[in-house]
């Protein structure tokens, strides 16, 4: 083959991966972003960079991405036998980001490892800062080892296959649907620590009238905050996503040792 047609069919690869990355961006739904949502701003502005990869990603090339993000502050209060031994409170951001590469037919997902990456991590540090840089830089780190993830996820799901005789009905890995957009602020409710903090401490004191407890706790964790949610088919969500619950043990022992 001469060096001509070398580049006759390396422009012409060139220009369909380019068009096929045009035609992912071209998919994507216009959102009037507000300027005050510097979170939203930012994802949407990632996704479009993200889509790009197509160029560059040759026959496994990305077809969905997603992020999500919960933005949490928690409670915690522990107490024994009507003693408050623990009370705090943290911030927390917990990121997740999706992608998918191939086909809604057939995709890197659904395998053993899938998604499980080799290489070194630099993502996972998100910033408790509403800035922009920075959510752009951890959204770009998080794409990029969960793209390479997906190759070699697919690149294993592929080889097994090749390699299996077993016969499989064929459905599609993964279902386009209709893109949602539902943005509302997060909401968080005000809660008083001390009001929570005595009521723990009652709750922990009920165990103190039975003497066949020689010991118990009482642990009450509140977890509030929105999660965000927005992918490549348009849909941008958020929702309160708060937890709530008591944990309350005791501990006794049998007349012939057995501890309870």
């Amino acid at each position: 083959m001469t060096a001509r047609h070398l580049i006759l069919r390396g422009g012409a690869l060139a220009v369909g991966l380019a068009a096929s990355a045009a035609w992912l961006i071209s998919q994507s739904t216009t959102l009037n972003i507000p300027a005050d949502e510097i979170l939203l701003k930012a994802m949407n502005d990632e996704l479009a960079r993200s889509k790009q990869l197509a160029i560059v990603a040759g026959s496994d090339a990305p077809y969905f991405f997603s992020y999500m993000l919960t933005d949490a502050e928690t409670l915690r209060i522990s107490a024994s036998m009507g003693a408050v031994v623990n009370v705090s409170r943290n911030r927390f951001r917990s990121p997740s980001t999706e992608v998918r590469v191939g086909s809604y037919d057939f995709d890197n997902t659904g395998h053993v490892f899938s998604g499980i990456y080799s290489g070194s991590r630099y993502d996972g540090n998100w910033p408790l800062d509403d800035d922009y840089s920075n959510f752009r830089s951890e959204l770009w780190l998080s794409t990029d080892r969960a793209f390479k993830a997906a190759v070699e996820s697919m690149a294993r799901k592929r080889a097994s296959m090749n390699n299996s005789n077993a016969s499989a009905e064929s459905l599609p890995d993964f279902s386009k649907v209709a893109p949602v957009v539902s943005i509302g602020k997060g909401v968080r409710p005000k809660v008083d620590d001390q009001e929570w903090t005595a009521r723990n401490s009652r709750l922990a004191a009920v165990f103190n009238s039975t003497k066949e407890v020689l010991s118990s706790a009482v642990e009450l964790q509140l977890i509030q905050g929105p999660t965000t949610l927005m992918n490549s088919e348009g849909t941008a969500v958020r929702y309160n996503d708060d937890m709530y619950w008591v944990y309350a043990k005791a501990e006794g022992q049998a007349p012939d040792g057995m501890l309870l």
